[in-house]
């Protein structure tokens, strides 16, 4: 089988297209800072968004006016954010996306062109252990022959997935936690110190729960 990093030196400079519903809203932080990041960092990168998510979170303009938003305050991104339309796949060397969702919504056009792809399995987005709609869509995914990397950020996630399908362990990349912004390791001002300012320990788990316990993100182990 050929490998993900075999089939990207086989062009110069592989033109990777990211498939998502949300960007260049900022709403979503961790999503907003990967995919500029990669527009910052790699000219070969472009973004394709079909804004179905921008309704989830309040947004009422179309996704055209959050782009021409964010390429005025980014001009170096000009002629690399577009909208995605519905049944015009961009043409690209390999695709990339986050969430079960994203991925699954265009697959059968990304296996149409026959094209590697990779994805990012965060929890929620489409996915959540043990759901049948879910493990239907991850079943998908993963026996796609075109699949080339799982990017996979919490412990959980891991082992679920090699429980229900050990062949793809090859292809997992297990990065712990997930992408943080920039602006969280900005210190706050202000800010009080146990044992100096305050005399009680204050700590805090943050994040959206998609299970009862919040195993998928890892709430048991912190607890």
């Amino acid at each position: 089988m050929i490998s993900f990093e075999d089939s990207l030196r086989r062009v110069a400079r592989p033109q990777i297209a990211i498939l998502d519903d949300l960007f260049p809203h900022p709403v979503s932080g961790f999503r907003f800072e990967e995919f500029t990041s990669y527009l910052d960092e790699m000219p070969e990168v472009s973004v394709y968004c079909d804004g179905d998510a921008l309704r989830l979170v309040g947004e009422q303009r179309p996704v055209e006016a959050i782009i021409a938003e964010h390429l005025a305050v980014r001009p170096r991104h000009r002629g690399r954010v577009h909208p995605l339309v519905s049944g015009q796949l961009p043409k690209a060397d390999v695709f990339y996306a986050i969430f079960l969702d994203n991925t699954t919504r265009y697959l059968d056009a990304i296996e149409r062109r026959k094209k590697p792809f990779a994805f990012t399995l965060y929890p929620g987005g489409g996915f959540l252990a043990g759901g049948h709609g879910s493990d239907e869509k991850l079943d998908r995914v993963c026996n796609s022959s075109f699949l080339r990397r799982i990017i996979v950020t919490q412990h959980y996630t891991r082992e679920y997935l090699l429980k229900r399908h050990p062949r793809v362990e090859s292809k997992i990349c297990y990065l712990p936690g997930g992408v943080v912004p920039r602006r969280a390791f900005c210190a706050p001002t202000g800010r009080k110190h146990f044992g100096i300012d305050k005399e009680v320990l204050e700590i805090g788990f943050v994040a959206n729960r998609y299970t009862p316990k919040g195993e998928d993100k890892g709430y048991d182990l912190f607890v």
